[in-house]
């Protein structure tokens, strides 16, 4: 399976959060335009890592996509009916 982003637009103002709220240790604040903090995949990642609870295997694919490793993507397998 191919993920791919090319069609993806970004926020609009009308899109744009309603409730004031942090991730990160950004303050987002009603209206905020989200583009004006944007947030890298690396620090979605280290977030993720620290929130939830995960397990050790998944941990490890977490630090590979860190290092810009994205072969855990493509090793994601899906049961067939």
């Amino acid at each position: 399976m191919k993920i791919e982003s090319a069609g993806v637009s970004p926020l609009s103002v009308s899109e744009a959060p309603t409730e004031a709220g942090t991730f990160h240790g950004r303050t987002l604040n009603a209206g905020a335009n989200p583009s004006a903090a944007p947030v890298t995949l690396a620090e979605l990642l280290d977030w993720l890592g620290t929130e939830l609870p995960t397990s050790p295997k998944s941990e490890q694919h977490l630090q590979r996509l860190l290092d810009g490793d994205i072969t855990p993507l493509y090793e994601r397998r899906v049961r067939r009916p």
